[in-house]
């Protein structure tokens, strides 16, 4: 199950880690009904997991009572972390044109806080920057409110060609990042 699970699930490192947790019923043919996420991680990979649970219905065994089989309720966790590279590893991390104080005045210059929105605090977004410098793959690792993620997603994909990748034995390389967008 777990490797048709790791097979199913598209799941990339500019992805958060975490856990997912799907409670369905196995009915008594061994089909599976109501799958539902009962913790959520993030809707791309919740829907992933979902879907891949789906793909092995009639897969499963039903729950025995007296001898008969019955259905019974399963709860799943699936676990996403990134791979930890190996110690001494250097890892290339892509760097904003002009440096940090560029990049905060890009921020500081280009956020707009919605006059609907109603928090303050940190939208940390995860990407990735590819060797021509754009970006790709925008996520929210940690959100606040619809309005604000939604303004941090947009600030981050202005940036996209004002990245000087990073570089892996002198080539430029496809890099995860991470950035925080406060409010």
């Amino acid at each position: 199950m777990l490797q048709f699970l790791s097979s199913s699930i598209p799941y990339s490192s500019s992805q958060p880690e975490g856990k997912v947790v799907l409670k369905f019923l196995i009915e008594a043919d061994g089909s599976i009904k109501n799958v539902e996420v009962i913790q959520k991680l993030d809707p791309v990979l919740d829907e992933a997991c979902v879907q891949a649970v789906y793909a092995m219905n009639g897969s499963w065994t039903a729950g025995m009572m007296n001898g008969k089989a019955t259905p019974c309720f399963y709860t799943l966790p699936i676990k996403f972390s990134q791979p930890t590279p190996p110690i001494g590893l250097r890892i290339p991390v892509p760097t904003f044109e002009g440096g940090i104080d560029a990049l905060v005045e890009f921020i500081r210059q280009n956020r707009n806080y919605p006059s609907e929105a109603k928090k303050e605090g940190v939208v940390e977004i995860v990407f990735d920057v590819n060797e021509d410098g754009t970006v790709s793959k925008l996520n929210i690792k940690r959100g606040l409110e619809p309005l604000l993620d939604k303004e941090a997603l947009r600030i981050v994909a202005l940036t996209s060609g004002k990245w000087r990748p990073a570089i892996l034995n002198g080539k430029n390389v496809k890099a995860p990042h991470k950035l925080p967008i406060r409010f």
